[in-house]
């Protein structure tokens, strides 16, 4: 807590982390936060909520994603068929680490973050002639326990991203959740088509700002 606020800090990346929070909030904790923790990087969330962008400009906040929120439950789940999608092992992963990390690069679970945490991990991928062609990651250790989170479908196609997709959503209802949540990026036609041919539907929407202390 800062001045009554709640924010999340590690210490250990130099990373905070702001959700929804009002501009007379952000103005109240700013000074404390540039004073206590220099050098730190803030990312500032905001779930279905209007971002206080005259605060955000103010402290030199700069987008970092703009989302359209959708989420699926098991009722809703459109199988998808001769999914030839497999569930990777960490040592699969290592092999396409560097492909993570470059086709993500503003994501904060790079390649040895997830690797640190692989148990709180299911990737899926999509392989021809022996090479991976597309991947897609969740994360099944959300603080609602019910829920599962997709993180990112990398392929280059609708018919490998409704595979990998399918192939998650069963992944997150076997180990009993019930709700899988998908941020999709505004305008990104192929991701949000591939949602949809899944079940996905509208359910809000995030954006999420960043600035250096």
């Amino acid at each position: 807590m800062l001045n009554n606020i709640d924010i999340n800090i590690d210490k250990s990346e130099n990373y905070i982390q702001i959700n929804n929070i009002s501009t007379d909030d952000l103005t109240k904790i700013w000074e404390p936060l540039t004073t206590q923790y220099p050098g730190y990087e803030v990312v500032l969330c905001f779930r279905d909520m209007p971002a206080p962008m005259e605060a955000l400009t103010f402290i030199g906040a700069e987008l970092l994603e703009d989302c359209i929120k959708m989420q699926l439950t098991a009722f809703e789940h459109i199988t998808y068929e001769n999914n030839k999608a497999k569930q990777l092992t960490k040592d699969d992963f290592i092999t396409i680490a560097n492909l993570h990390d470059t086709n993500n690069p503003d994501m904060y679970w790079t390649s040895q973050r997830i690797c640190d945490k692989w148990d709180d991990w299911r990737i899926f991928a999509i392989w021809s002639e022996g090479n991976i062609t597309g991947y897609a990651m969740m994360s099944i250790n959300l603080r609602d326990e019910q829920l599962a989170e997709v993180f990112c479908v990398e392929a280059d196609n609708l018919i490998k991203k409704k595979a990998l997709l399918s192939a998650l959503a069963h992944c997150a209802f076997e180990c009993g959740k019930k709700v899988i949540v998908y941020m999709v990026d505004q305008g990104d036609k192929l991701d949000y088509d591939a949602a949809l041919a899944v079940g996905f539907s509208n359910a809000g929407y995030y954006s999420g700002y960043i600035v250096k202390l």
